[in-house]
């Protein structure tokens, strides 16, 4: 069974499809919440709709 959220991908995997190194897809996976986290606080950059649209 795997995690939630894995869909069994290994960063060599990862390197390979894409054409970087292991340790490149390492610094991604890292920074990438940081990066989301900071975007999300920051509701006034461009972008940013007042309301929610609406789905359906």
């Amino acid at each position: 069974m795997r995690p939630p959220g894995s869909d069994g991908r290994t960063q060599s995997g990862v390197a390979a499809r894409i054409g970087v190194s292991r340790m490149h897809v390492s610094r991604l996976l890292r920074a990438t919440p940081a990066r989301l986290r900071e975007r999300l606080e920051d509701r006034d950059a461009p972008g940013w709709a007042e309301e929610p649209e609406e789905c359906g």
